[in-house]
């Protein structure tokens, strides 16, 4: 048999097939889908049975990403209400996990009370619900089983169900509701050692949450376990039951039951019973007609033993907090009553030592937060601020906690819930006192606050520093005014106030004065400090003074004004160089100083600048004609011309052609122009010539035959006919064409190509005159073209020149200019083809400079 079965194939179309066919201790897959059920599925050997959602939480409460009922996810397995029992467990290490399991008329799941007993029988992470006669989960006889993570709902009988003879077992972690159990939702009885741990459990219809052994007593001196962290609600008989010895009832809340009895029930001759962190509110509905007691232990002839009520919160129900009926006196001592002073009148009942008690409610109700105490700190060095670093440490026994928040503070989220999580913030806070609230929520949507007051007390004294002052006396006193002084004073926090004695705007007399200053923070701390003003004297001196030489002398003896000093006794006023002192050409700076009797002094400064005679004006040069001897322009022309055409290469290039095309290589051309051809379009203003560039062809040249010339008719630009020589002229430029191979990154072949251009131009010519023509600038382009299979490749190369043509002769002339453009060609029998070059420049010639160089012009 193989180890692992996949449910459907061929193999095992069934999970029954599967089971059937699986190694013992093997596994057994089932894919989603819909698997009715027409009679119970029989696992009678050690096996685990894994569906889609295997070890995925179904609970509602934990934000599950499970849907009941989609058979594209979920393994649906469906008794179509027509089978008693799903799953009938008979082997020893069987596991149910991650299946959805519906629609049975009797326990969805169960295991025979019959021997032998079943060993690590574990039911995980199943969707379990609609069982119209019985249990959602039954296992009887069961060893170390394991009911934990399902989500069991809807059903007639219990929800869970561990009994007759199973031990050592839990049932934990399971959302179980609408239940309609006379019994309970979760139900154990005949059991010993069965943990009950973290279940959430609310709606049941007709009986209690949970109970533990059974109705008739009979298991009273079995030892029951641990009933821990489960949460209870909406219960129409007791949340919690117990009729075991031998049971710890350990940080559970229970609301909204309705029993006859009491949220919390432990009853019949039950011994060592320990009830403690339970939050227990909200129970009962006065005038209903039963009484609903937080706590009930024992009643009429039964009388638990043994019992402690420690430390758990007990508050708002309405019919009473705890009844005890035993004679030894009930330890209730440390609980909270719903009050800081204790449990109110009436709401106790039997012999209770409830003294001491709590005066806050215990952290034991879900969700349940735990802030630090009250903290006082320093602020932090040269801020008036202290950072705090603080815990917040929160639980809930639902799904967990999923978000806590502190005012001031952050947010902090969990997801998935965690049951108990712990938070630290590091916050700045203000000098002063401050409440930060803290709110933990858990899954449910329930909220539990605490707060706590942080102190940060400012320590820092203020900075206070004092520097020594110097000032003149006032114009025409003894004493100086200061209105300001140079003190700086700065705290870590606003709020310093600084006094000074005397305080400014004091009159100070000659002489040093002691001034004392002292700071003072909002938090009272001083810091002092003094410093010394002393008044000198006051001094003003001349203004700045210019003067001319002495005739025939390098200098000037200059008298000055004296300075104006305080109207004080005891002055002494010196200058230096003194007034009536020779001053030599250029500036001299005199310093006059004011002295009193005890040695303060003032000081204050000016210039004296002796300048030179001005020089006799210059006799103007007389004007003078200036004759100039220039080339007179007759005629300017300029024009274009475009060579376009496919040109051979030399043969010698043929076989390199031929075996690069050969190897798949690609081919371009180059076409490059001797840098000479660009010339300065007037010599007066040469251009930065580019070098030369290596195995260029020589550069162009021009050729016209005036002896040629023939009359022609032409119309001008302004539409006038008029008389010219239609002259032949010949250009010649050379280009270099390179062929390169684009893969190989190399010239290949290389060759020099003459182009000429012949054309007639109408020009305003006659014999004496002198004719001059260049060719200005060469922009060429060359492109390698394979033209098929029957055509030879070959390089099309475009020319364009752009060229000028002068007609001029020699003149002597006494004239002003100005820059004339060149015409463009006139209309005679053809019009010349113009392309590519750009328009000549219009600010060809520099500006003179009229202040040095006027036109005589100007002068007339």
């Amino acid at each position: 048999m193989p180890s692992e079965v996949f449910v459907p194939s061929v193999l095992a179309p069934t999970i029954q097939a599967g089971i059937n066919a699986v190694d013992p201790g093997g596994t057994v897959h089932v894919a989603p889908g819909l698997y009715p059920t027409p009679s119970t599925i029989t696992v009678d050997k050690p096996v685990t049975i894994v569906g889609p959602q295997a070890n995925v939480d179904p609970r509602p409460n934990c934000f599950t990403s499970r849907t009941p009922g989609d058979p594209t996810t979920e393994a649906i397995v469906d008794g179509l209400f027509t089978v008693a029992v799903i799953f009938r467990i008979q082997a020893n290490d069987v596991t149910i996990n991650g299946l959805e399991i519906r629609n049975g008329t009797g326990d969805l799941i169960e295991s025979l009370a019959a021997a032998p007993v079943k060993e690590r029988t574990r039911i995980l992470y199943n969707i379990i619900h609609d069982s119209s006669g019985d249990e959602g989960v039954q296992l009887r006889n069961v060893s170390n089983g394991s009911i934990s993570f399902n989500h069991v709902y809807n059903t007639l009988g219990d929800g869970i169900n561990f009994c007759c003879g199973t031990i050592n077992s839990t049932i934990s972690f399971n959302e179980v509701h609408d239940i309609r159990s006379t019994d309970a939702a979760i139900y154990v009885y005949e059991s010993t050692n069965v943990d009950i741990e973290g279940n959430l459990v609310y709606n049941v219809v007709n009986n209690d949450g949970i109970k533990r052994g059974r109705s008739d007593g009979f298991d009273v001196n079995r030892t029951g376990g641990v009933i821990r962290h489960n949460i209870v609600h909406d219960t129409n008989q007791d949340g919690i039951t117990v009729y075991t010895s031998n049971t710890i009832i350990d940080g559970n809340e229970i609301y909204r039951s309705r029993s006859r009895n009491g949220a919390l029930h432990v009853s019949f001759n039950v011994n060592n019973i320990v009830i403690q962190n339970n939050c227990i509110h909200d129970n009962g509905v006065p005038g209903d007609g039963r009484t609903t007691f937080g706590i009930r232990i024992g009643g009429g002839t039964l009388r638990p033993s043994n019992v402690v009520v420690n430390n758990n919160n007990l508050f708002d129900n309405p019919e009473g907090q705890l009844f005890y009926n035993s004679v030894p006196v009930l330890n209730a001592e440390n609980n909270w009553w719903g009050s800081p002073s204790g449990p109110s009148p009436g709401s106790i009942m039997g012999n209770v030592d409830f003294i001491p008690f709590l005066e806050a409610p215990a952290p034991v109700c879900n969700p349940s937060i735990i802030c630090p105490g009250d903290i006082t700190t320093e602020n932090d060095p040269g801020q008036c601020s202290g950072t705090v670093s603080y815990t917040i440490e929160a639980t809930s026994f639902d799904c967990g906690i999923i978000e806590i928040a502190c005012d001031p503070g952050g947010t902090h989220t969990f997801f998935p819930p965690e049951q108990s999580v712990s938070i630290t913030e590091v916050q700045s806070f203000p000098v002063g006192s401050h409440t930060v609230t803290c709110t933990a929520t858990n899954a449910s949507g329930d909220t539990a606050e605490c707060s706590f007051a942080v102190t940060v007390n400012d320590t820092e004294p203020p900075q206070l520093t004092c520097n020594d002052m110097t000032v003149p006396a006032d114009p025409g006193q003894c004493s100086a005014v200061v209105s300001e002084y140079d003190v700086t004073v700065s705290d870590n926090c606003p709020g310093v106030t600084l006094v000074c004695d005397p305080p400014p705007g004091s009159a100070f007399p000659m002489g040093p004065s002691t001034v004392n200053c002292t700071a003072t923070d909002a938090a009272g701390h001083q810091t002092s400090c003094s410093f010394t003003i002393t008044v000198t004297p006051s001094i003003t001196c001349s203004a700045d003074i210019t003067v001319l030489a002495d005739p025939g002398e390098n200098g000037a003896i200059v008298n000055y004004p004296d300075p104006a000093v305080s109207d004080c006794p005891g002055f002494t006023v010196s200058c230096n160089p003194p007034s009536g002192s020779f001053f030599p050409l250029g500036t001299t700076t005199v310093t006059c100083t004011a002295r009193d009797d005890s040695g303060n002094a003032n000081a204050c400064s000016f210039t004296v600048t002796v300048i030179g005679a001005p020089s006799p004006a210059p006799t103007p040069e007389p004007f003078q004609n200036e004759c100039i001897r220039v080339q007179k322009v007759f005629d300017w022309v300029y024009l274009t011309n475009r060579y376009r055409n496919k040109i051979q290469l030399p043969e010698a290039c043929s076989p390199i052609i031929e075996e690069r095309l050969a190897q798949g290589h690609r081919l371009t051309a180059r076409c490059t122009t001797n840098p000479d051809h660009v010339l300065p379009i007037f010599p007066l203003l040469p251009q930065l010539q580019p070098a030369p560039t290596p195995f260029i062809c020589p550069g162009a040249r021009c050729d016209f035959g005036p002896d040629t010339a023939t009359p022609v008719r032409c119309i001008a630009q302004d539409g006038t006919t008029v008389n010219l020589q239609a002259i032949p002229f010949l250009f010649t430029v050379c280009v270099r064409v390179d062929l390169i191979d684009i893969n190989a990154n190399d010239v290949i072949c290389t060759d020099n190509v003459f182009v000429q251009f012949d054309e007639e131009v109408a020009l305003c010519w006659e014999r004496g005159l002198n004719i001059q023509c260049r060719t200005l600038d060469v922009i060429c382009n060359a492109s390698f073209r394979q033209l098929g299979a029957f055509a030879e490749p070959g390089i099309f190369l475009t020319v364009n020149i752009c060229k000028e043509i002068q007609v001029v002769a020699e003149v002597k002339l006494e004239l002003p200019a100005r820059f004339c453009q060149p015409r463009g060609p006139v209309e005679c029998t053809a019009t010349p083809f113009i392309d590519d070059c750009p328009p000549l420049p219009s600010n060809l010639f520099p500006p003179q400079c009229p202040s040095l160089f006027p036109s005589s012009f100007d002068k007339l």
